[in-house]
C-alpha cells in the first residue's frame, strides 16, 4: 500500500492511494475503506471510498481530494479500516 500526494493543476493537493489486495481466506472484498487522516496539529478527519469490490492479488488506486477544511499537505498520518458489507 502507498499513499502519496499529487498537485493539482489549481495548485491544491490530492491524496493517491495505490494498494495490491491480498487475503488469503476469502479472496476478496466488498465494502468501504475509510480513512481516518491525522493531520499535524492532531486534528482528525474521516473519509470514505464507497462501492469497493477487490479480489486477490488486484491492484486499484484512489484519487483522494480533501475538503476545503484542511489540505493533504498536512496530513502526518493515515488510518484505514476494511469494512465489508452485509
Amino acid at each position: 500500500m502507498m499513499l502519496e500526494t499529487q498537485t493539482t493543476v489549481t495548485g491544491g493537493t490530492q491524496g493517491v492511494l495505490e494498494l495490491t489486495y491480498h487475503d488469503d481466506d476469502d479472496g476478496e472484498f466488498v465494502g468501504t475503506i475509510e480513512l481516518t487522516v491525522v493531520l499535524v496539529d492532531d486534528t482528525e478527519h474521516a473519509l470514505v471510498i464507497e462501492n469497493v469490490w477487490l479480489t486477490e492479488g488486484e491492484d486499484a488506486a484512489w484519487v483522494l481530494d480533501a475538503p476545503n477544511a484542511w489540505s493533504w499537505d498536512q496530513a502526518e498520518m493515515v488510518r484505514l479500516a476494511f469494512v465489508t458489507t452485509a
